[in-house]
């Protein structure tokens, strides 16, 4: 099913701040099981856009609120806690795992439920046959890793990035074991512990990006999924995100 083009970015004089949202949104459009109705895409030309997310910690934010009669929605975001009813949609800095989504999934509710294009996305071409990795019974005492809340992401080594992204969304959905992470996306040993290392390196102060916790209980084999199989495809998008 074709998707409605949905152009969102930021107004904010903190150039990490962009960077940040522009790969949580380009993370969540990607993967099918955030069940975004749209085609959401982070642009740098404010004056182009349907969503604007305003940085209230920039000096300027009076200004970005007195004119943003020319968008669809709004989205603010602050270190401290906003209550405005024009406004309703605000992110607190960190921004937790889900809540951007959350936000994005009641915009295409609300503010757009009578927005339209005319521009809309191709097709996707139909998911191949995907196995979900065979999950043998974890032994014990294994870690597994859950996402909290998302790193600065604008301060993640470039080379580590991409994999760093396919892990956040990977871990936001379910806890996951060092093994199981490089099976299931293919990402070198090495790597990873990089990446894990970067997630604790670059989290925001006091706001922790990962949370470790020890399974003592054996986690059964997972079923493989056929090609019809809703789940595979979900998996199947997120296994071949790059």
């Amino acid at each position: 099913m074709d998707k409605i083009a949905c152009t969102i970015g930021c107004k904010s004089n903190q150039t990490n701040l962009p960077k940040m949202l522009s790969s949580m949104i380009r993370v969540y459009n990607g993967f099918s099981a955030s069940q975004l109705k749209y085609d959401w895409n982070f642009t740098a030309q404010t004056d182009v856009l349907d969503v604007c997310i305003i940085d209230l910690d920039d000096e300027q934010h009076q200004h970005y609120l007195d004119t943003a009669q020319q968008y669809q929605g709004i989205i603010t975001v602050g270190k401290t806690s906003y209550s405005n009813k024009k406004y309703k949609y605000h992110l607190t800095k960190p921004i937790h795992n889900s809540e951007l989504l959350h936000i994005l999934k009641q915009l295409e509710l609300d503010e757009l439920r009578h927005f339209a294009k005319q521009k809309t996305v191709a097709k996707m071409p139909a998911t191949p046959t995907t196995e979900l990795p065979e999950q043998t019974a974890s032994p014990q005492h294994a870690l597994h890793y859950q996402l909290i809340n998302w790193p600065d992401l604008s301060q993640i080594p470039s080379d580590l990035l991409p994999n760093t992204s396919r892990v956040c969304a990977l871990l936001a959905a379910k806890a996951q074991s060092f093994h199981h992470i490089v099976e299931f996306l293919n990402i070198p040993h090495e790597e990873l512990s990089r990446i894990i290392h970067a997630l604790d390196t670059y989290a925001f102060a006091m706001y922790p990006s990962v949370q470790s916790i020890e399974m003592t209980t054996t986690l059964p084999a997972t079923p493989q999924a056929t090609t019809s199989s809703f789940l595979g495809k979900i998996w199947g998008r997120l296994k071949n995100t790059h």
